[in-house]
């Protein structure tokens, strides 16, 4: 069965890479993201998934939080119903600036397959994803194999700007649909041979358990304003340049000690300095009334949380100063950490084995997923892994391809995991 099954998918490539073509030229731009000549929505995409996934068999259902921003839920039952796969790939993609399109070898909308690739903006991020999880349920259905198990495909919206109109949504209010025994997010978990040091943990192909945590804080300094009728104070500005200037040391410091923690999945975690700004007490002041610095932490979910450590330096600073300071919390994206051992990392193990003879490396990936499925796999403690051929670093990047080749073995290694995980048996 299992050859079988790797022989359609063969003698299928030109229909997939038709597919994925489709997929890109059906923009799906997230719309919190841009705006102008280059945008599509969601729908778009959804309009040309539902329909093949419901000639397959699958059991549709749509969920919108805002009018033309469709999540699908489609359930492939199986005989008994348990165990249950939840696999995830995203709808939206980010836009294409105006500014990079002369940089492109061929339009990003046009789904171009040249030099063995097919070329376009979503070829990786992530619409590969989603046409090897079709294509895949398609083969078994087409030989007739059934599965005892259900498969649940979730298609979703808003990925790219948080997930908040997409799988946070579904999560939160139609948990019962999602709700699954295993779980796979299906993203490109190969980096480029150039990038390859920038990735230490990484091998040629991985698996990944564990992710990165990131916070992103802004923190304001500023000192009571001077006398209003000594508005025009060079020393005070001066003052807060050499106060903001300081407070950056501090943090360089924390930085330094968030560098010597190590995860053997993930490398180093990681403090960056994203921004510094200084705002004016009022628009016709030439004195700066505060001083708002960002920066953002990547840390290991099982390190400890940075919050109470830029908290407590924060706190040092403003003692020895004498100066006023706030933070806030600007953003959160959790991190995850799965077993290096459930079933469904030796499943995809031994499916890479059959397809390409290499068993791929169990590890993390600072490159951060979606936040609803993450939060959703850490509440429920669903078994997860992520996984897919192609290279991560071609995500939202100019000329972003997959080669043909990476995706059709993606999808055959989703086919034999639905097989060997859903318990796949001859339909009589």
């Amino acid at each position: 069965m299992r050859r079988e099954v790797q022989r359609y998918i063969d003698e299928h490539e030109s229909d997939i890479i038709q597919f994925l073509q489709s997929m890109i030229r059906a923009r799906s731009v997230n719309l919190t993201l841009s705006s102008g000549f280059w945008l599509g929505t969601e729908a778009y995409a959804a309009e040309l998934i539902i329909p093949e996934l419901k000639a397959i068999g699958f059991e549709v259902k749509v969920f919108e939080l805002e009018e033309g921003r469709p999540n699908i839920v489609a359930r492939l039952r199986g005989k008994v119903g348990k165990p249950r796969l939840l696999i995830n790939s995203h709808l939206d993609t980010v836009p294409v600036d105006n500014i990079d399109l002369p940089k492109w070898r061929f339009n990003p909308f046009s789904g171009e397959l040249a030099e063995g690739s097919i070329w376009g903006r979503g070829a990786c991020d992530h619409k590969s994803m989603g046409a090897s999880i079709i294509w895949a349920a398609k083969a078994l259905r087409e030989l007739g194999i059934e599965l005892e198990g259900d498969l649940v495909v979730v298609q979703d919206s808003d990925e790219e700007a948080g997930g908040f109109k997409g799988f946070n949504y579904l999560a939160e209010k139609h948990r019962e649909e999602i709700e699954a025994d295993f779980a796979i997010y299906a993203v490109n978990t190969q980096v480029t041979n150039e990038n390859m040091e920038n990735f230490p943990s990484f091998s040629s192909y991985n698996i990944w358990v564990r992710t990165m945590a990131t916070k992103t804080f802004k923190i304001r300094i500023w000192e009571d304003p001077p006398h209003p009728e000594n508005l025009i104070n060079p020393k005070a500005a001066g003052r807060l340049s050499e106060l903001c200037m300081r407070f950056i040391h501090w943090i360089w410091k924390l930085a330094e000690e968030m560098a010597s923690r190590h995860d053997p999945l993930l490398g180093h975690d990681i403090l960056t300095l994203d921004g510094v700004e200084f705002h004016r007490k009022k628009a016709w002041s030439t004195t700066p009334g505060s001083c708002e610095i960002t920066v953002t932490c990547r840390y290991s979910p099982e390190h400890i949380d940075p919050s109470e450590e830029i908290s407590r330096v924060l706190d040092e600073f403003k003692a020895i100063e004498n100066v006023k300071a706030e933070i806030e919390l600007v953003s959160y994206r959790p991190g995850m950490s799965m077993p290096t051992d459930s079933e469904v990392v030796e499943a995809i193990k031994r499916a890479a084995v059959e397809v390409r003879g290499v068993e791929p490396k169990t590890t993390g990936t600072p490159v951060g997923i979606s936040w609803g499925f993450t939060n959703l796999v850490n509440t429920l403690g669903i078994p997860t892994a992520c996984f897919g051929y192609g290279c991560v670093d071609r995500h939202h990047s100019i000329n972003e391809r997959i080669s043909v080749e990476d995706l059709k073995d993606t999808t055959k290694v989703f086919a034999l995991v639905y097989m060997d995980l859903l318990k796949a048996y001859d339909r009589p």
